[in-house]
């Protein structure tokens, strides 16, 4: 008996789930997949981390690859990782349309001026080859204020509708809130003004449109906790 190769999403499966983003105006449409790694991140080991990064690009980009225009695929990349050479060398490597690459500042490295003008230098070689940048966890700190005018990033995200009016007064990208884990916060984003939703609630509205090898994890999050019921 031959046996099959396996499928992209079994290959990026293996190290990483996946959460889709929904449409805020139509709930049942998928507009991307956000990779999230299986494992406990090493956040205070950057050598770590820019493995785990590296690793993330790749599978980002072979999803692309199969899906096509038909869904963004979103990978994450520290600070750190964006201005070390061997990331760069894999987003030349690997880089293809359909890629958004979410930046994720957790220690304040973009204070510094010459970092963000290495930053800024590096997304226009993302965009170069196709791939689209995201801001992730926005908060309104004047650093992110200048990283948004540095970077003119296709889309931001935020975990919180507090600062929407002024995000949307000063930018035009894309606006995903996170979180969203009930039916009333998706319509109130929606009536906000935000364009995507993520969260626990969309994994399972869009349950039937992911690969279940990829484990939206909000699928399973309420499963376990069906899981007693069912046993009662």
């Amino acid at each position: 008996m031959r046996l099959s190769a396996p499928t992209p999403f079994q290959i990026v499966s293996t190290h990483f789930r996946a959460q889709p983003l929904i449409d805020a105006g139509a709930l049942h449409e998928v507009r991307a997949l956000e990779l999230l790694h299986r494992g406990l991140l090493p956040y205070e080991d950057p050598d770590a981390m820019l493995e785990v990064d590296i690793r993330a690009l790749e599978s980002a980009a072979l999803l692309a690859r199969e899906c096509g225009c038909d869904w963004r695929i979103h990978c994450n990349v520290e600070i750190s990782s964006l201005l070390n050479s061997r990331w760069m060398d894999a987003m030349l490597g690997h880089m293809c349309p359909g890629v958004v690459v979410e930046i994720v500042e957790r220690n304040g490295l973009l204070a510094d001026d010459r970092a963000l003008h290495k930053v800024a230098l590096t997304v226009d070689g993302i965009r170069r080859f196709g791939g689209s940048i995201a801001l992730d966890d926005v908060t309104g700190t004047p650093i992110e204020w200048e990283a948004i005018v540095a970077m003119q990033p296709e889309i931001i995200k935020v975990e919180s509708t507090v600062r929407i009016d002024r995000l949307k007064g000063r930018s035009s990208s894309t606006l995903v809130i996170e979180r969203i884990e009930t039916e009333d916060q998706a319509r109130d984003a929606k009536e906000q003004g935000f364009d995507e939703l993520q969260g626990y609630w969309c994994d399972v509205r869009a349950g039937a449109a992911v690969p279940i090898v990829l484990t939206p994890p909000g699928i399973a999050f309420f499963a376990e906790l069906e899981a007693p019921r069912r046993a009662a």
